[in-house]
């Protein structure tokens, strides 16, 4: 039996715990660019299994990230 690859975004929101940190992830990843948006959901869950903080060289991208870090820690 084949296992079924999830994106990096079903992963993530398998493991977020409250709607809001749900809710933010759909307000900050709609507007996103495919390119960032995996990119952006594997920073968030090593954020969440092992307290990595990723640094982005898009200003933007990283200034989300360091905001929905804040959710996540709520």
């Amino acid at each position: 039996m084949k296992k079924k690859r999830l994106s990096p975004f079903s992963q993530l929101e398998n493991m977020l715990q409250t709607q809001e940190q749900k809710d933010t992830l759909l307000e900050i990843i709609e507007p996103l660019k495919d390119v960032y948006r995996d990119d952006f959901c594997l920073a968030s869950l090593a954020y969440i299994r092992f307290g990595i903080h990723r640094f982005f060289q898009n200003k933007a991208i990283q200034a989300l990230f360091n905001y929905y870090c804040k959710v996540l820690d709520k």
